[in-house]
């Protein structure tokens, strides 16, 4: 889980990983005027109470590319609930993430196979609630909860799921292309792209409309290979852009940087105990790239803390002073401890980097570099039709 303003946590399907780079987009904020007047934009009141939870469907908004439905979740005396959804379906269709707030209210995203052809509405289903999250009580509360969503009905369906493609556009982006796909919906603009490897820090790019500048709504990078953001639709979409900002890449001798991705726990891995000091191995793979040192184990160390620990073959001259930077699932993590040790008559010398991890949650994505950086300018790549 990741914390985001707000005191949110993205958290990416059943797994409780962190999907990517987020940013809140909830239930649209106190824009619910707007939002009701949206094609895609369907108000909903099914209410489902089981095992001391009322889990209530707010809102929903659908387009010809994803579902989002809003949720409220209470206790019995009407306190807010901060829980994970487990095991959620829409038309028995996967949510892919979930965003989750410290207030009980939660956003589940669906891709747009959750919305069927026809009906008046779709069953949302939800296993469990994760309870894990800070200050909450017991881990797991167990369902079913069952609500009919309503779904858009008419024109205002017929609008919301279309779907224009631009045509795709690439440009150079620090160490390699970037091709960028656009699509605009009745409610948003969807960027899909595949930012090159290498690169020590990449965010999202705004989407410029007009002489305006929009930061995504949403933002995931499952993986080192493909990235998605969401942008509201702004009023015209005749002249759009997108601008790729803060591009970070290694300067000079002896700068490398490695991609890596991670595999999730198994499902019947034991839980951590913080307290004991043990230890998880984590399968991992690694893309690719000249001058990468070769990595030989990464594991889950619990000490006081949870912590990401990855070690490399022979001595890298980790810890100097150039620290090393780590950029999981798209944002900065904290380096703790690097440096290297010694080899023996069983192996050679060995280095290591030790990255927190702010509720234990590994990251599916990690890109680790070492040495010198240099920011590069701004790339725009104008979108057409």
């Amino acid at each position: 889980m990741r914390t985001l303003p707000g005191g949110r946590w993205l958290v990416g399907g059943v797994a409780l990983l962190a999907a990517g780079i987020v940013a809140a987009v909830a239930s649209r904020g106190g824009d619910e005027g707007m939002a009701e007047a949206l094609p895609g934009r369907v108000a909903q009141s099914e209410s489902h109470t089981h095992n001391g939870v009322t889990v209530t469907a707010a809102g929903a908004a659908f387009s010809g590319t994803a579902v989002d439905v809003d949720l409220v979740l209470r206790d019995a005396a009407g306190a807010p609930v901060a829980a994970v959804p487990l095991g959620a379906t829409l038309h028995g269709i996967a949510n892919g993430s979930a965003f989750v707030g410290s207030d009980g209210r939660v956003t589940l995203h669906f891709p747009a196979a959750a919305w069927p052809a026809d009906g008046a509405t779709a069953t949302l289903r939800i296993a469990a609630l994760d309870h894990r999250l800070p200050g909450a009580g017991e881990p797991r509360i167990e369902g079913p909860w069952e609500l009919a969503i309503a779904l858009p009905q008419g024109e205002a369906a017929a609008e919301a799921r279309t779907v224009q493609a631009l045509q795709p556009a690439t440009a150079t982006l620090g160490t390699g292309e970037v091709t960028v796909r656009v699509y605009i919906t009745a409610t948003e603009v969807l960027v899909r792209y595949a930012p090159p490897p290498g690169l020590l820090l990449f965010k999202p790019p705004l989407l410029v409309a007009g002489g305006q500048s929009f930061t995504p709504t949403r933002a995931e990078q499952p993986d080192e290979s493909q990235g998605e953001a969401r942008y509201e639709r702004p009023q015209s979409t005749a002249a759009l852009s997108l601008r790729f900002e803060n591009i970070v890449v290694p300067d000079g001798a002896g700068s490398w940087s490695l991609d890596m991705t991670l595999e999730p726990l198994e499902e019947n891995a034991p839980d951590l105990d913080p307290e004991e000091g043990e230890e998880y191995e984590i399968r991992w793979h690694v893309t690719p790239a000249d001058a990468s040192p070769t990595v030989h184990r990464v594991f889950l160390r619990t000490f006081q803390d949870h912590r990401l620990e990855i070690e490399f073959e022979g001595n890298l001259g980790l810890g100097g002073p150039n620290p090393s930077r780590v950029i999981g699932d798209g944002v900065p993590m904290k380096v703790v401890g690097e440096g290297w040790f010694g080899g023996t008559a069983d192996r050679g010398e060995r280095s290591a980097i030790s990255i927190r991890l702010p509720g234990g949650d590994i990251p599916r994505s990690v890109t680790i570099s070492a040495g010198k950086t240099v920011t590069l300018p701004p790339v725009v790549i104008p979108l057409e039709p």
